[in-house]
């Protein structure tokens, strides 16, 4: 099992590769972007309150289906859609990369009003993005929501350059 910090974390992992192979593409962007999101100490503490499953699933390429296990701080990241997840988003994968640009709160009614947010919709609509457990789990998912949108860019892109 390999182990991938955020360079800021004291020593501790922050996100494990599960048992097997290495990350397939999906995930390793997903890894990618969670650990810069984990240089924001605003993303960081959202991370550190989260339990919670997420299955990420584009149809035409089921291989590259990824799962992230959250527990309290910690990710572990896994090649596949697991059947005990929380929250399923199941859509190809540039539509699963636009979601990770949904800002959250407020702003994300004027994301939705351009052209990007507009396709997706459309994809929601018509049943090409799919988001299953959300209303099951609507604390869950806001969580979820929280730690991948964008945020306050002048934020993210600090903790970036201070951590390089």
């Amino acid at each position: 099992m390999r182990s991938y910090s955020d360079g800021a974390s004291n020593g501790k992992e922050m996100i494990r590769a599960g048992e097997g192979a290495e990350p397939n593409l999906l995930g390793r962007y997903l890894r990618a972007m969670l650990l810069n999101l984990a240089r924001v100490p605003e993303k960081k503490k959202v991370l550190e309150r989260m339990k919670l499953i997420v299955s990420l699933e584009p149809p035409q390429h089921p291989d590259q289906s990824a799962t992230l296990f959250f527990d309290r701080g910690r990710v572990t990241l896994e090649n596949g859609a697991s059947p005990r997840a929380d929250i399923r988003i199941a859509g190809e994968a540039a539509m699963l990369m636009m979601l990770s640009r949904v800002p959250f709160g407020l702003d994300m009614l004027k994301y939705m009003r351009k052209y990007e947010g507009k396709s997706l919709v459309a994809a929601i609509l018509s049943r090409d993005l799919r988001i299953r457990g959300a209303l099951r789990h609507p604390l869950k998912i806001a969580r979820f929501s929280r730690l991948m949108s964008p945020g306050d860019r002048a934020l993210v892109r600090g903790a970036i350059g201070k951590a390089r």
